[in-house]
């Protein structure tokens, strides 16, 4: 790695160290009142600093076989994967719930990077 290389990336990882901590730190003054509203703008400052197209945070209704987006994120020009928040069915996406039961962090940049045996994730991240 070249001088250049290494400062660029010193950059970048003291930027997003410094995108991390703001988070936190806004999140540890965040109520029942504010709390969409840190959620949706603390999606967008990472959705815009990793230059994502879409970002969502869903979560496990009571029944477990439904989840529901909580808070989603998309850049300008991108169309949004839900008009409402609406259940969806957890069975639709068994990778995915497998991957997050194993307690893995999941992270899907581009659908071309979707495991092949993510069938049905890819067919509904592509919508």
């Amino acid at each position: 790695m070249g001088y250049e290389d290494k400062n660029t990336s010193n950059g970048y990882s003291n930027e997003c160290l410094k995108l991390i901590n703001n988070t936190f730190q806004n999140f540890f003054d965040v109520d029942s009142i504010n709390y969409e509203i840190e959620l949706k703008k603390s999606l967008e400052e990472i959705g815009l600093f990793f230059d994502f197209d879409r970002m969502y945070v869903y979560y496990f209704l009571e029944d477990p076989s439904f989840m529901q987006i909580e808070c989603q994120w998309n850049k300008k020009d991108i169309k949004p994967k839900r008009e409402s928040n609406e259940e969806e069915v957890v069975y639709a996406i068994p990778w995915l719930i497998r991957e997050i039961k194993k307690d893995n962090f999941v992270a899907i940049n581009n659908v071309v990077e979707i495991p092949i045996d993510a069938i049905f994730e890819t067919e509904v991240f592509s919508m």
